[in-house]
């Protein structure tokens, strides 16, 4: 194995989701459809609809206000201190990548706020491609940006969909569920 480089996602990973939240809160009203409700997501993940669009449709399902759901995706995300020391750990060593489902805006104001800027040799959001995660030209892209070929990175996700797709096209992967059990599993590689 020769692994150059280790990629992130974001949401669910560096921070929790707070949109898994607002689905799990509203299932009575969802009532099983939530794949309308990733859609719309992906949608404004890669930039068809506004910020303004996503947030008046969960209103109507929710029946919260849109400026108080969008406020309380942003202040609802925790960085999780303990992957940022691992990601502090493995930075010497490695590239360190970032791939999010999301826009840019959001990214780079909750790195600023966190002060992890500097964590990332490269970041990539949804939004400014025409990809989403588990398309495969997101991937390729990353590992353009980074002049490495998919066959030398690391990818974590907590989405079991994305780290399948990504281990297909030939790199190696991750499934998150805590920092200990990726700890554990970086150890077990010689990536640690």
């Amino acid at each position: 194995m020769s692994i150059q480089a280790i990629i992130f996602d974001c949401f669910g990973v560096l921070y929790n989701d707070a949109f898994k939240d607002f689905l799990q809160r509203n299932a009575k009203s969802i009532n099983g459809n939530e794949g309308y409700y990733y859609d719309l997501a992906n949608k404004s993940d890669t930039g068809q609809i506004s910020d303004d669009e996503f947030y008046n449709a969960l209103q109507e399902v929710s029946g919260e206000d849109p400026v108080a759901l969008k406020r309380e995706f942003h202040d609802t995300h925790h960085v999780n201190q303990g992957l940022v020391a691992l990601i502090r750990q493995l930075k010497p060593r490695y590239k360190i990548g970032m791939l999010s489902n999301s826009g840019r805006a959001m990214l780079d104001e909750f790195m600023a706020e966190h002060k992890i800027t500097d964590l990332f040799d490269i970041v990539i959001a949804s939004s400014e491609t025409p990809f989403i995660k588990p398309q495969r030209e997101i991937f390729e892209l990353i590992a353009d940006r980074l002049q490495l070929p998919l066959e030398d990175l690391y990818f974590v996700d907590d989405s079991a969909t994305n780290t399948f797709a990504a281990q297909s096209y030939g790199m190696h992967v991750h499934t998150y569920v805590s920092v200990t059990e990726l700890h554990g599993a970086l150890q077990k590689e010689g990536i640690l």
